[in-house]
């Protein structure tokens, strides 16, 4: 049933697309984006111990105005992965094969000891809006954060920083009712079913300006909690500033105890186009001892905005330098005190021509497992992406 949806969407696309030249009628109304990439990665964990993977990533984004109020948006993502990970993991493919959203539509078009091609809808929603008012129904993102790397604001789609191949962020399948007032406010709710227990999310949000500064309130019922929280941004004097936090408490057990989240960022940009940046996340149910760490992966694919770090502390730091028009450096370090783990992530970017892109982007992980500080594992990522 799922392949059969998506060679529909597949073959609606293209018919979408082979009437661009004859139809003015989708020059004003269809936009369609797209993109592949080529993706190389070298993974280690010893000197002696290395693993190469490849995929393939392809994505189409179509979105269509009937009305000058009405719009529809389809994004799709396909990827075509093979190399050691695949023949060494069986249950590889799995992994990937998951859609945590209330309708399943990520499939595998096939799965071989070698390769496996999945796709994924990860946008799929109707809109309606006006002056004052914007609904979308289906599957969106639903963006509440505000800091930089970590989101305790950000209830429905919490995203995972080390992930930078999908910048688009994942998508929740949802209604969302946004109300603008003046003076640069409003006011939204957003309902996420689940058909788990307790996993459901209803919340609502309200924004405003003061003192130059944006702000936010937000409450609402986080899965098995009941979730509050606020959030800023704004200047202090030329540098900016942002912070927000949640506090989580059992719904069912309002005797019991709470989680709080809260994150705080501060960011300046230098003349010549040097950007710098840094930040802390507190965690009231982390950990603050090295020898309370069980997984050293801090950024599995089970975060979520009441866990976005195992650890009670995290600090981040982030700069970036423009060395010509076409080139760019950019390098990101996390670490958290007490348990003694080290993230870096320098990255080069090129812009080879028009829609043309080349990334080069390293990931290490260091941390104290037995009582000395030691390298984890460490991957380098070469990724070649054209967009038309």
């Amino acid at each position: 049933m799922k392949q059969l949806i998506t060679i529909f969407f597949l073959l609606a696309a293209n018919l979408v697309i082979g009437q661009k030249s004859d139809s003015s009628w989708f020059k004003n109304n269809v936009n369609i984006r797209r993109y592949v990439k080529d993706l190389r990665i070298l993974n280690y964990s010893k000197p002696t111990n290395w693993i190469q993977d490849n995929f393939i990533h392809n994505r189409i984004n179509i979105k269509i105005y009937p009305t000058q109020k009405l719009t529809v948006g389809v994004e799709m993502r396909n990827r075509l992965f093979y190399g050691e990970s695949v023949k060494l993991n069986p249950l590889y493919s799995s992994t990937i094969d998951y859609d945590p959203g209330f309708f399943d539509v990520s499939w595998l078009w096939f799965d071989t000891k070698s390769a496996f091609l999945h796709s994924t809808i990860d946008r799929a929603w109707v809109g309606w809006a006006n002056e004052n008012w914007d609904i979308k129904l289906g599957r969106q993102r639903i963006n509440w954060g505000i800091s930089t790397v970590w989101n305790p604001n950000d209830l429905f789609n919490t995203y995972n920083f080390v992930d930078f191949d999908y910048e688009e962020r994942p998508g929740s399948d949802a209604i969302r009712i946004q109300r603008y007032f003046k003076n640069y406010s409003s006011f939204e709710i957003a309902v996420k079913p689940d058909t788990g227990k307790d996993n459901s999310v209803i919340a609502g949000l309200y924004k405003f300006n003061k003192w130059n500064y944006d702000f936010q309130v937000l409450g609402g019922i986080y899965q098995s909690d009941i979730a509050i929280g606020g959030g800023f941004a704004g200047n202090l004097k030329t540098a900016g500033l942002k912070g927000e936090g949640t506090y989580f408490h059992p719904k069912n057990n309002l005797s019991g105890k709470g989680v709080f989240n809260g994150s705080l960022g501060l960011d300046y940009s230098f003349q010549k186009g040097v950007f710098v940046g840094g930040g802390f996340l507190y965690n009231s149910s982390g950990i603050n001892n090295s020898k309370d760490l069980t997984n050293p992966n801090l950024f599995s694919n089970t975060l979520s905005a009441k866990n976005l770090m195992p650890t009670k502390w995290s600090l981040f730091g982030q700069s970036s330098y423009p060395f010509s028009p076409i080139l760019s450096g950019t390098m990101a370090i996390i670490y958290t005190p007490n348990v003694n783990l080290i993230f870096a992530m320098p990255s080069f970017s090129l812009s080879m021509a028009n829609n043309w892109e080349l990334l080069l982007l390293g990931q290490v992980y260091y941390g104290e497992l037995t009582g000395n500080l030691g390298l984890l594992g460490s991957s380098i990522f070469v990724r070649t992406k054209y967009s038309f």
